[in-house]
C-alpha cells in the first residue's frame, strides 16, 4: 500500500568452524546469526554486539578444542611402542637409597642392575627376561604415569627427607622424566609399590 513501509524480512547466516586432527574425525561448530532488515539503529547495534560476541566465543572454542585435541592425540601416539630402558630410584639418606635400571638388549632379554647406597648394600647385575620391562610398562599405562612427565618439585624445608627419580625411554625416543624430594605426583604410592614388587620378583 502506498505510503506504508513494507514489513522487514529476516535473513540468517551461519559461522561454521571445522576442526580436524590427523588422529580423529572431523567435527563442526556452527553459530547462527540472525539479522532483520529495517531495524532501528539501536536494535542493529544490539544485534551487531551479539554477532561480535558469537564470533569471539567461536574463536575461543576453536582454539581450546584444537589445543586439547592436539595434546591428547599427540601424547597418546608418542607413548606407543616398547620401553627400551627404565630407571627408577627412591629412598632417603638415612633410610637408604636404591637405583634400579633395566635396558632392553634383545627381543626377549634385558640387562638389570640394582645398586644401593647409604644404608642399602644391594648390588645386583644380571641378564633377565624382557617380560619384566613389559610388566613395568603395563603399570605405567594402567596408572597414567606418562602424566608425570616434567614433574620436578621439592620441599627444601625438610632436611634428610625422601626422594625419587624416574626416567623411561620408549623405542621412538619419547621419554618420561620425573623427580621429587618430599613431593610426589598423583598416585605415586601405588605406582612405587607396584614397581618394587616387580624388582622383588627379579631379585628372587
Amino acid at each position: 500500500m502506498e505510503g506504508v513501509e513494507p514489513s522487514s524480512y529476516p535473513w540468517e547466516g551461519y559461522i561454521i568452524a571445522v576442526i580436524r586432527h590427523p588422529q580423529c574425525d572431523y567435527f563442526t561448530i556452527k553459530i547462527s546469526i540472525c539479522y532483520y532488515d529495517g531495524m532501528d539503529k539501536q536494535e542493529q547495534n544490539k544485534k551487531s554486539g551479539g554477532v561480535f560476541v558469537a564470533i569471539f566465543t567461536l574463536i575461543l572454542v576453536v582454539l581450546t578444542a584444537g589445543v586439547v585435541a592436539f595434546s591428547y592425540f599427540t601424547k597418546k601416539e608418542s607413548y606407543k611402542g616398547e620401553i627400551v630402558s627404565f630407571s627408577f630410584g627412591s629412598g632417603s639418606y638415612f633410610g637408604g637409597y636404591t637405583d634400579y635400571d633395566i635396558e632392553r638388549i634383545g627381543s626377549k632379554t634385558a640387562r638389570y642392575t640394582a645398586k644401593g647406597y647409604n644404608m642399602s648394600d644391594l648390588d645386583i647385575e644380571k641378564t633377565i627376561d624382557a617380560k619384566y620391562l613389559d610388566e613395568l610398562q603395563k603399570i605405567i599405562e594402567r596408572n597414567n604415569v606418562a602424566a608425570w612427565d616434567g614433574f620436578d618439585k621439592s620441599d627444601n624445608n625438610i632436611m634428610d627427607g625422601a626422594s625419587f627419580t624416574l626416567h623411561v625411554v620408549y623405542e621412538n625416543g619419547r621419554t618420561i622424566d620425573a623427580h621429587g624430594y618430599m613431593k610426589y605426583p598423583v598416585n605415586y604410592g601405588v605406582v612405587e609399590s607396584e614397581f618394587l614388587d616387580v624388582f622383588e620378583k627379579i631379585g628372587e
